[in-house]
Formats: structure tokens, sequence, C-alpha cells
């Protein structure tokens, strides 16, 4: 791929269609790996120490690793994983701050790259046990954020699915139990 030799191989490279996609945490309380793979080639990009890409971000969180795919050379579709070992509602909310770090970060090697920006964006999260729990009512009132925001914010986004990025966009969520400390998400696109 053109300009890819841009970046160390160490933190951005291309893996092959049907090669196993794998972000190990080596983290001892979070210790595992999660697997994808794809039908189509995919860049990689893994942040060293869970510091962002870009130096200069003030957000200085950043999810564990990103790849993109892209499909029939023009639909680009942006995946970001983050593994836990327990997930509390304030843990979810910096997971966000994570996500959002590893997406600024995908989004300055895609424009390195010359690539069009991503169609879809999907954030993940496995973990191994999670505290918040599923809500008691269907009223969408309840989710509705306090004034101040507060913890209501992270369980908008952790019931919704859904969870928004800077830029406009909006990326779902998939959040996936661990077995053993690991996690098969399995075929993406």
């Amino acid at each position: 791929m053109e300009y890819l030799n841009l970046f160390s191989n160490d933190f951005v490279y291309k893996v092959n269609p049907r090669e196993p996609i794998r972000i190990e945490e080596k983290n001892t309380d979070g210790k595992g790996t999660c697997f994808f793979s794809s039908d189509h080639s995919a860049i990689f990009i893994k942040a060293k120490d869970h510091s962002p890409v870009i130096w200069s971000l003030e957000n200085r969180k950043c999810a564990e690793a990103a790849f993109f795919t892209t499909e029939n050379d023009n639909v680009l579709n942006l995946h970001i994983v983050e593994m836990k070992s327990s997930v509390g509602i304030s843990c979810f909310i910096k997971v966000i701050d994570q996500w959002i770090g590893m997406y600024l970060s995908a989004m300055a090697v895609i424009g390195i790259l010359l690539k069009n920006r991503p169609q879809n964006i999907f954030v993940y999260l496995a973990y191994n046990t999670s505290s918040i729990n599923t809500p008691t009512t269907s009223s969408p009132i309840m989710l509705k954020p306090l004034v101040g925001g507060g913890f209501q914010k992270g369980l908008r986004e952790w019931h919704s699915h859904r969870v928004s990025l800077p830029h406009g966009v909006t990326a779902q969520i998939i959040k996936k139990q661990r077995v053993l400390g690991d996690c098969d998400f399995g075929l993406v696109s």
C-alpha cells in the first residue's frame, strides 16, 4: 500500500485478508487477546503504552488498537478496540475517552495514507466482568442526561450502543464478555 512505509511497522502495518487480526493486552490485570478476521486487507494501528499516536493531542488516552478495512477501494470501515478486566460506569466513561483518542490517531494515519474518511465506525469493548446494570425501565427519559452530565452520559452510550466521536460522527458500540481473558469478535467488514 502506498505511503505505508512512512510508518514504523511496529505500530502501523498491513494485515492480509483472512489473516487473524490480534489485539493483545499485556497488562497483568487485563491480560488477553481479541481476535478478528476480515475478507479484506486491513491496516492495523497499535498504541504504545495507551498513548495516542499523535503526541500533541489534548486527550492523552488511547484504546489498545484500531484497524481499518477498505471494501471495493471505496468504503472504509474503522474498528477501534479496548480491553478491560472489569467495567463499571466510571471506567466506561474513561473507555469512551480512549476510543476518542484512538479515533483521532486513526484519522491521522488515514489522512497520511490519503484514504477516504470512514463511512462506518465500530468501537469494541471486551471485558471480563461488568457492574453496569441493564435498565429496569424501557422509558427513554431515564437515559437522558442530567444537568451537569455525570454518570448519565456513560449509561446513555452503554444502553444505546452508540457513542459520539469528534467530527460529528457516531460509532456503533459492540461489547462482548471475554472468555478466559480472550474475546473472538469473528468476521468483520
